[in-house]
């Protein structure tokens, strides 16, 4: 999408959190992210928008991700999936 020449492109959010609902990033920090984000693309001519709220996945085990930990096995099949 376009905008008096600049690039707008949608973002989508996708936040781990506790399973009980606990941590993960806050509304905040994602208003400051999409603000620093664009302030780097300023010049590019590219700017980011949220388009959805975020998308919350409550799961103590995604959260506390290690892909190297044995007890991980979704988690390893996803890192070694990716490369």
């Amino acid at each position: 999408e376009r905008n008096n020449g600049t690039t707008c492109v949608p973002i989508q959010i996708w936040a781990f959190r506790q399973s009980d609902g606990t941590g993960g990033i806050s509304q905040d920090a994602l208003i400051r992210g999409l603000a620093y984000l664009n302030y780097n693309y300023l010049q590019a001519g590219i700017e980011f928008y949220y388009c959805g709220d975020p998308v919350y996945a409550n799961d103590s085990d995604l959260y506390n991700f290690d892909g190297t930990a044995p007890d991980n096995d979704t988690e390893s099949q996803l890192v070694s999936a990716s490369g």
